[in-house]
């Protein structure tokens, strides 16, 4: 099905606001490029088995920075953080890199064990799943707004401290699960996987963004690629693949699962999905004032996504195919979601908001 077709399609599943809740139960419908309806995702590959399980291994507890990344880089295989860590007023990155880190779980005593200015990078530079198997999860990790608006110069610019700074990202690594994670306020997506990931899971976590975040000065801009904005607008959920050759088209890779999230306040825009993503019984909440959300859920270029027992409460333009060139292949697949006093469309012609 061409992409206006797809639009007159889809403007009939969750086109404007009804005055009550309207839930779809039709089977899944499929909207898209080079795909023919109900079709189904390859078999997920079997993971990896040379890393012994978590459970089995001896928990270690740290209650520093230090401790943590010595105890990753010590290869511990289960890591229990059992105070606040913060990183300082320039956000810090810790990595989990190593292969010989595989098989690891960083968890918080409780959930509202606090990660501050600080992001876990689960990276397989060789993308071929020499680094997998990595569990975070019961934690809750954000930025501090009076640090990051006091960032400055090549912090926020390309490739800067700033812009590139998430609470967890996820870049050619394997089996991974992201699970009862908060994560609000940091200055890119909150969240990402790329670099052809494959098999990532994120469930039961809370992504947000407080007032105080929203109400950043608008004068304070930063350039994440296409010049300068407003900082107080980079309020972004996630989003699976970083460009159209880092799609599950291009690559076969970027098995993605979102399930039952809780996606805002405040959110502007994305998850944008590049990936084949599973987007299972999340809701997505654009009940707070003064959101100015574009868009709920971005399908883009070589993305196969699946949407099905969601709620969409208050969103505007609940789904939207968002693509970096109209021919871009992707495929769309929607059921038996809810929307609660929607606005807008679902038009794949929609092109407010980055792409990136």
């Amino acid at each position: 099905m061409n992409i206006t077709a797809a639009c007159a399609v889809l403007l009939a599943v969750a086109a404007f606001a009804p005055s009550t809740p309207v839930t779809t139960e039709a089977p899944l419908q499929a909207f898209g490029s080079d795909t023919s309806p109900g079709a189904s995702a390859p078999a997920a590959a079997a993971p990896p088995a040379d890393s012994p399980p978590a459970a089995s291994l001896p928990a270690v507890e740290v209650d520093s920075l230090i401790g943590l990344e010595a105890a990753i880089h010590q290869h511990e295989h289960h890591i229990i953080i059992t105070a606040d860590l913060d990183a300082g007023s320039i956000p810090k990155n810790v990595d989990v890199r190593d292969p010989a880190e595989s098989g690891t779980v960083i968890e918080g005593a409780t959930r509202d064990i606090a990660l501050i200015n600080l992001q876990f990078r689960i990276v397989d530079d060789s993308a071929t799943g020499a680094v997998h198997d990595i569990t975070v999860r019961n934690l809750t990790m954000h930025g501090r707004v009076s640090d990051l608006v006091a960032l400055s110069g090549e912090q926020t610019r390309p490739g800067g401290v700033g812009t590139n700074y998430e609470a967890i990202s996820v870049r050619g690594a394997r089996y991974v699960t992201i699970d009862q994670v908060t994560a609000y306020d940091t200055t890119d997506d909150l969240m990402s996987v790329t670099r052809q990931a494959d098999q990532v899971t994120i469930s039961n976590c809370d992504l947000y963004y407080t007032r105080e975040f929203a109400n950043i000065d608008p004068a304070i801009e930063w350039n994440w690629s296409s010049g300068l904005q407003p900082l107080a607008e980079e309020r972004l959920g996630l989003i699976v693949g970083n460009k159209p050759s880092d799609s599950y088209f291009s690559t076969g890779l970027l098995h993605v699962t979102l399930s039952n999230n809780h996606i805002g306040s405040l959110v502007r825009g994305r998850p944008l999905l590049r990936g084949y993503v599973q987007v299972i019984g999340n809701t997505f909440d654009n009940t707070a004032p003064d959101g100015h959300q574009y868009a709920a859920i971005e399908v883009g270029s070589g993305g196969y996504v699946v949407v099905t027992g969601n709620t969409f409460d208050h969103s505007n333009n609940p789904i939207m195919v968002h693509l970096n060139d109209p021919a871009d292949p992707y495929s769309l697949h929607e059921s038996n979601n809810t929307y609660l006093e929607i606005t807008g469309s679902t038009a794949p012609e929609y092109d407010a908001g980055p792409v990136g």
